[in-house]
């Protein structure tokens, strides 16, 4: 019973199946942390973009603000791994910062 019809945790599923959203019951996997990360990069790209272009990286030239603007003005596939270098960026930045300005 653990899986049942191709679907797993059959039994989970039959017995909260009143209570769970169709999709969840149907669903076949629970989806990546790459689709979790590009729905964050999604949801704060401009912020991300601001916080990295008016930083302290920036301000010593330690980015290549053009490749910059261009990776922040196109369009991320779901599962494209390039973002987590602006992740990667967003963190460095974030230490700098904190560095220089010491805590809050």
């Amino acid at each position: 019973m653990w899986i049942a019809g191709g679907r797993n945790r059959a039994v989970a599923r039959s017995a909260f199946a009143e209570m769970l959203p169709r999709q969840v019951l149907e669903r076949r996997s629970k989806g990546s942390f790459m689709g979790y990360s590009g729905a964050v990069y999604r949801r704060n790209k401009n912020a991300m973009r601001n916080f990295l272009l008016d930083g302290q990286l920036q301000a010593h030239g330690l980015l290549d603000t053009d490749a910059l603007r261009r990776a922040f003005d196109g369009d991320v596939a779901p599962r494209d791994r390039s973002l987590t270098r602006i992740f990667d960026l967003c963190m460095v930045e974030n230490r700098v910062r904190h560095q220089r300005d010491g805590p809050a």
